[in-house]
């Protein structure tokens, strides 16, 4: 895949993230969620000033599904998108294991931002029938699943699907040879295990667990040192601003894939920032964490 393949689109992501960055400081500075979502309207959300919380769930997660299916439209740009969607995959099979068994309707707890469409995944799970699936998410579904129903530790099933996320997401980086994009999903595996560590060492587990539990693949020097004795809440500020510079990066890009990837990257945030704005969160705090 040639940086060339991503000349136009890169061209228009500059208008367009600049009108994005815009508007938002805006919604964040605004006075009340009611006048956030009027301003919110003109950026391509539907208004939700009227909206309960479930109704702006299901709001931003269309957002994201509309821009997702607009950029995987383009073929070189499908790759780029499947690196967003893949998340929510893995969400969406650690929702099926821990609905298990509980009578509760799995369907209602499950995204509809992955590659796989929910009720797909949902007849594959109750089935057991995984031949339709990615293969190392369904390698993955069927460990994760027979771990759960030996042990019934949820933990331990999402170790599991946690290693075949970022192995996936490695893979397909691999398939893109982006440097920008490998060097973003290591970020990713890096801050991971950053959060592995911690919550190893606060539950004294030692080094042998912390060994197991730790993800390949990372190794990007881009995480400051951070302390044993950090809090989750200092950690996610870490690794959130080490993201975000690092996507940040991509401004100096003249064209290619990596522009798309921060694009993207640059959605999801937004759409976490509008969720913050929902839930009352201090314009402040909403900037020092988001952007």
């Amino acid at each position: 895949m040639k940086d060339t393949d991503f000349l136009f689109q890169t061209s228009a992501l500059c208008v367009r993230e600049a009108d994005m960055r815009e508007k938002m400081a805006h919604v964040i500075a605004a006075p009340s969620f009611a006048k956030a979502a009027k301003i919110l309207a003109d950026c391509g959300y539907p208004d939700m000033s009227g909206m309960d919380s479930v109704e702006i769930e299901d709001a931003l997660a269309d957002r994201r599904e509309d821009i997702f299916a607009e950029f995987a439209g383009d073929n070189a740009a499908l790759k780029i998108v499947n690196l967003f969607r893949v998340k929510y995959d893995y969400h969406n099979a650690k929702a099926l294991i821990k609905s298990a068994g509980t009578g509760l309707n799995a369907l209602q707890m499950l995204s509809a931002s992955g590659r796989v469409e929910c009720e797909a995944l949902a007849d594959a799970f109750e089935n057991a029938q995984f031949l339709n699936l990615p293969p190392i998410l369904a390698g993955a579904i069927d460990n994760a699943r027979e771990i759960f129903a030996r042990t019934g530790n949820p933990q331990l099933a999402d170790s599991v699907l946690d290693k075949a996320y970022f192995a996936e997401l490695s893979a397909l980086s691999g398939e893109l040879g982006d440097p920008f994009i490998d060097g973003y999903i290591r970020l990713l595996i890096d801050s991971a295990n950053l959060r592995i560590t911690i919550r190893v060492g606060n539950a004294g587990l030692g080094a042998d667990f912390l060994d197991t539990a730790l993800i390949p693949g990372g190794g990007t020097d881009l995480l400051p040192e951070t302390s044993h004795n950090a809090s989750l809440s200092q950690v996610e500020q870490t690794i959130d601003n080490a993201v975000m510079r690092y996507i940040s990066e991509a401004d100096y890009i003249s064209f290619g894939a990596g522009s798309v990837l921060a694009y993207l990257a640059k959605l999801e945030r937004e759409i976490i920032a509008v969720r913050m704005i929902f839930l009352g969160i201090p314009a402040d705090v909403i900037m020092e964490r988001i952007y």
